[in-house]
């Protein structure tokens, strides 16, 4: 990634607001966007993640049967997350 585009990024997470500190009990991808309230359903979080439009800490989710990790969920340009796994 270049330099522009991680300064463009960090200028996005900044400028956005991010919803902090969300804790999650989740063990899929789909779910945790729900939970996160980042999507209002879980078809919709199926057709974010085939199109590519979902993130974690930059990089693209495969799959929404994944697991999750803890750290920046992003959907499309302007929704972020700040996540944690209980």
């Amino acid at each position: 990634m270049t330099q522009a585009k991680v300064d463009h990024n960090q200028a996005a997470l900044a400028a956005s607001k991010i919803r902090d500190d969300i804790r999650l009990e989740v063990e899929q991808s789909y779910d945790a966007l729900v939970q996160a309230k980042l999507v209002p359903s879980k078809s919709e979080a199926r057709r974010l993640i085939e199109q590519g439009g979902v993130k974690l800490n930059n990089k693209v989710v495969q799959s929404g049967e994944e697991g999750i990790s803890e750290g920046v969920l992003t959907v499309g340009k302007r929704k972020f997350a700040k996540v944690k796994i209980v």
